[in-house]
């Protein structure tokens, strides 16, 4: 039944299993296609019925037993087949749905493997395009910026080529001047060392006369301190105490610029102060021509290249002949100098410096002409710029630090902007390919414009800053130019007493004490002036009295009063104080004193004096007649009856000071023995 066989009887079964194809066909049986009516029936025939089993079977056929098992397996695996072929038909579905979406995913892969490609070609492309967009963009920032810094290029050159046109005129005009300007410095590093200031002016002058008759040009204005030295170096000086006057930096040039060794006269110590300070850090060696160890010192500084100040040159050794002769001679390489028996190597660092304080010994020619004469002495010009200079600092710090800024301005700046114009040069002259593809010009000639714009405002405001420097300097003139008068006022008592020697550090002591404790408690800077000005003069008088004689009080205390009747009281009284000092100084004749019309009380010596104070003065040109007029208050005065000295004229309208001045010019003629005391009085 389940072969397809439609008969049931064991005669047909038997021919069935005998068959060749049998076990194949059991073999390869298909389950699935049993019908459902076969199974059906078979199961109803044969499975429900008891006798149909194994066991009675294979009794009866060991052939059929097997089949029975195999026959009921086969129905109940077809009926397992019955029951699960919906989810088999389920399952096929998916198996077909899901093939179908294999191949629809297959399709999208290559869809999207085709997309991909695409997107790639159009990333390429895109990426070429955004390329080519930033190369043009680059392009034309590059195009940009070579236009803007061609047109700065332009501006900046355009600028520049005014100024450079300016420096090329001047130069142009210092280059017609040069022989002549050369000439003049030559000249005075060389000769002009020896005098002093007002001894320069005049032979500068001269050589100026010889150079327009030899019809070679040369700058008119030109400053020697300007010329030889520049503003950086100037200040560096100053730093190291050089007094700020131009007589110390034209000395302090020929220091730097000699070509034979320098001999100093230095009265004040100013000079070899600033040495030492300058040449500090070169180790300087001090010593003397009277020290003992003067000639070790000397070879010392010779072959280890010290520098080396000597003291007292009016003492001098011959033994520095070669030295100041520079007898050198090579051997081996080495350079020597024969001092005394001796060669000692010479370090090519090595310098010397002579100085004396002596201003009145003469120097034999050999020594002159084997050294550079460099004078230090104080003049009066030098002393107003020295004291002018310290008050300032002291009392205008402000006008002070304007000054030095503006001396900055003519120097640092100056340096820079030349720096600046070199740095440019460099640039431009390194530049490699195009100019306009290189910044660092652009940068150099920005920086050169900014930095020549605030020169240029800074120089514009020098006119005001030396406007009020010349205004606050003229305020204290009057005390620097009243130092310089007391300085050499006490430097000319020597000529009254050989032992009255003052220097020029006593002197600045005194002028530094009245700057710092003249003006204390004054609070504005006119009563400030006043207060110093007045304790200059009280200090110097009370300080140098003390060593005078008593008689030379007087005389000192007078030339004192003189400066400062000139100085700061319009000259009044003025007249009668030189006539006090000097009324020595005219030669009366006998017979002028025979027909004078003095009374005969007088004696021959006070008609003489009074005769010289009619000559002298104005206001006492009618003095015999004003005698005449008061004889009798004259006498009384004269034999000490009365204390006072009578007014020969109206001076109630004449000041004190002028009172005083007529009083101690009569106690002079008729009572010299009484002049003290008018003296206190004036």
């Amino acid at each position: 039944m389940l072969l397809g066989e439609p008969s049931s009887e064991w005669s047909q079964i038997r021919k069935t299993i005998v068959k060749d194809g049998f076990i194949a066909s059991i073999v390869n049986f298909d389950s699935e296609l049993i019908p459902d009516k076969t199974r059906k029936t078979f199961r109803a025939n044969f499975l429900n019925n008891p006798d149909y089993s194994f066991e009675k079977i294979n009794k009866a056929s060991k052939a059929c037993g097997p089949l029975v098992k195999w026959a009921s397996a086969q129905i109940n695996y077809s009926d397992m087949l019955k029951k699960v072929d919906p989810l088999r038909q389920e399952l096929k579905s998916l198996m077909d749905e899901t093939e179908k979406n294999k191949k629809e995913s297959a399709d999208m892969d290559s869809l999207i493997t085709e997309l991909v490609m695409k997107i790639e070609g159009y990333k390429k492309e895109y990426a070429t395009l955004i390329g080519r967009a930033e190369a043009i963009k680059t392009e034309m920032t590059t195009v940009e910026s070579k236009v803007n810094r061609s047109e700065g290029l332009l501006a900046n050159l355009g600028s520049e080529r005014e100024r450079w046109q300016e420096s090329s005129t001047s130069f142009q005009a210092q280059m017609s001047t040069l022989p002549g300007d050369c000439l003049l410095s030559a000249a005075f590093v060389s000769y002009a060392g020896y005098f002093d200031q007002e001894m320069r002016a005049n032979l500068e002058g001269a050589w100026k006369d010889r150079l327009m008759e030899a019809e070679i040009t040369f700058r008119t204005s030109l400053s020697q301190s300007e010329y030889l030295s520049t503003v950086d170096k100037r200040m560096e000086w100053q730093r190291n105490e050089l007094p700020v006057d131009d007589l110390c930096i034209e000395n302090a040039i020929m220091l730097e610029r000699y070509n034979r060794y320098p001999l100093i006269i230095d009265p004040s110590g100013q000079a070899t102060a600033y040495i030492k300070k300058q040449y500090a850090d070169k180790k300087i060696v001090s010593t003397s021509f009277l020290d003992d160890s003067f000639r070790k010192q000397l070879e010392s500084c010779l072959r280890f290249g010290n520098p080396l100040l000597v003291h007292d040159a009016e003492s001098y050794d011959p033994i520095l002949n070669p030295v100041l002769n520079r007898e050198v001679r090579k051997s081996g390489g080495r350079v020597l100098i024969t001092i005394g028996d001796q060669d000692i190597d010479l370090s090519p660092s090595f310098k010397i410096f002579l100085a004396t304080r002596d201003t009145t010994h003469e120097f034999s020619a050999p020594l002159c002409s084997r050294v550079t004469m460099v004078n230090f002495t104080v003049t009066r010009s030098s002393l107003m710029s020295q004291c002018l200079s310290s008050v300032l600092r002291a009392e205008r710090p402000d006008v002070d630090a304007k000054r030095t800024d503006m001396l900055k301005l003519q120097g640092e700046y100056q340096l820079r902007l030349r720096q600046l114009e070199q740095q440019l040069l460099s640039t431009l002259n390194d530049v490699k390919g195009k100019i306009l593809d290189d910044d660092s010009v652009i940068t150099a000639l920005e920086t050169l414009k900014k930095e020549a714009k605030e020169i240029a405002q800074k120089a514009s405001e020098t006119e005001d800053v030396m406007n009020e420097i010349e205004r606050v300097s003229a305020t204290y003139q009057p005390l620097s130019t009243a130092c310089s008068s007391i300085f050499f006022t006490l430097d000319s008592l020597h000529n009254i007493n050989r032992l009255y020697q003052f220097s020029l550090n006593f002197f600045f002591d005194i002028f530094k004490s009245a700057v710092a404790d003249g003006p204390v408690g004054a609070t504005d800077k006119a009563e400030r002036l006043d207060k110093i000005i007045k304790f200059l003069f009280t200090a110097t008088y009370l300080r140098a009295s003390r060593s005078l004689l008593h008689q030379d009080r007087i005389c000192f205390g007078l030339l004192l009063a003189k400066i400062e009747l000139e100085l700061f009281q319009n000259r009044m009284a003025l007249p009668e104080l030189n006539h006090f000092l000097q009324n020595q100084d005219i030669l009366v004749k006998p017979n002028e004193i025979a027909a004078s019309n003095f009374d005969d009380n007088f004696t021959e010596q006070q008609k003489e004096n009074l005769i010289r104070l009619q000559r002298r003065v104005k206001h006492f040109g009618n003095i015999d007649s004003s005698i005449s007029n008061n004889l009798a208050a004259i006498k009384s005065w004269m034999e000490n009856k009365s204390s006072e000295i009578p007014d020969l004229y109206d001076s109630s309208n004449e000041s004190p000071v002028w009172q005083a001045a007529q009083k101690l010019l009569i106690n002079q003629a008729l009572k010299p023995s009484k002049v003290n005391r008018a003296y206190l009085n004036f």
